[in-house]
């Protein structure tokens, strides 16, 4: 009687899985093409970064592979198109060519680093963002000639870590001295 529950849950979840398949990606006539900024990944760290462009007037084409994220961001009158960015032809309909800057902040390693090589196979004029996931993915990205990218939670980490310091009894001053050496100690 104890397992039954435990059976039902593992049961379900493996119905879920056999029987999940991913929609199809939306067609490439739906996407709208951007003025200026492409955003693949528009998760918790693409987002932040939409929304600061979008309040300063730059007009966006919205990248997501994720159907879940997708759906969610549309219910909130977000247009998204849902798509793989590492595909050349999502990227050339969403209007690369004439694109000032491409943000990449999917969540995926390896993702990344090929939409980073399309882009630059095509479309050699893009500045390009990258979000890191950490320092190894950072040197990676690095090594294909990227050089406008963030670890996704360095900075916050040690602002974070000032703070703390302050709370500990340190001086304003002291505290963000330590935290900008700690910062070019790691850069």
């Amino acid at each position: 009687m104890l397992c039954a529950p435990l059976l039902l849950i593992m049961y379900e979840k493996s119905l879920a899985r056999a029987t999940f398949k991913a929609p199809e990606f939306d067609s490439i006539s739906e996407l709208e093409p951007t003025k200026n900024v492409i955003i693949a990944g528009y998760g918790r760290f693409g987002q932040v970064i939409g929304r600061l462009l979008t309040a300063q007037g730059y007009h966006l084409s919205i990248l997501d592979h994720r159907p879940s994220q997708v759906d969610l961001l549309r219910r909130f009158g977000n247009k998204v198109f849902y798509g793989d960015a590492a595909r050349q032809d999502l990227l050339e309909a969403a209007r690369a060519k004439e694109a000032k800057m491409l943000v990449i902040a999917v969540d995926e390693r390896d993702k990344t680093l090929d939409i980073i090589a399309l882009a630059h196979k095509y479309y050699p004029h893009l500045k390009i963002m990258v979000r890191a996931i950490d320092r190894r993915h950072a040197y990676q990205i690095m090594q294909l000639g990227v050089t406008s990218f963030k670890r996704e939670t360095f900075d916050s980490a040690v602002n974070l870590g000032v703070e703390a310091l302050i709370l500990l009894g340190n001086k304003q001053e002291d505290a963000a001295r330590a935290g900008k050496l700690f910062t070019e100690h790691d850069i």
